[in-house]
């Protein structure tokens, strides 16, 4: 998907992804080369209680009631494994390719965005020049 020329004009995300210094060196070798890279940072406990709360504001009752302590055991597992390769990921990218962001996790969701889209605005006016 990302290979195709339309994603190559436009643009992609890649969410949760790469978790390790594999996945992101695999990337590299695929010719997969992120113009940007976006990490949301924060204290562990802050960035689990809003990964939490935003999968509670999407899922009904119903759903809250059956998802209930497996899903935030999921959520757990995933945030400590960021946590334990975070940073030969961070250190790959900022080495390799110069283009790694840090977001502040206690921004609203708003100025994150924001912030995201200014970076790429400038990001492209500099290679167009």
């Amino acid at each position: 998907f990302i290979q195709r020329p339309k994603s190559r004009l436009r643009g992609w995300v890649l969410e949760g992804y790469p978790e390790t210094l594999g996945e992101a060196k695999g990337m590299k070798a695929h010719s997969i080369v992120p113009y940007q890279v976006f990490q949301l940072g924060g204290e562990k406990k802050q960035l689990l209680g809003r990964i939490l709360d935003d999968k509670d504001k999407k899922l009904s009752s119903s759903e809250k009631k059956k998802e209930g302590g497996e899903e935030q055991a999921n959520e757990i597992s995933r945030l400590n494994k960021y946590f334990k390769h975070n940073m030969d990921v961070q250190i790959h990218f900022q080495c390799t390719y110069d283009n790694l962001h840090c977001l502040n996790s206690k921004l609203t969701p708003w100025r994150m965005s924001r912030k995201v889209i200014d970076s790429v605005h400038d990001s492209m006016n500099r290679r167009r020049a």
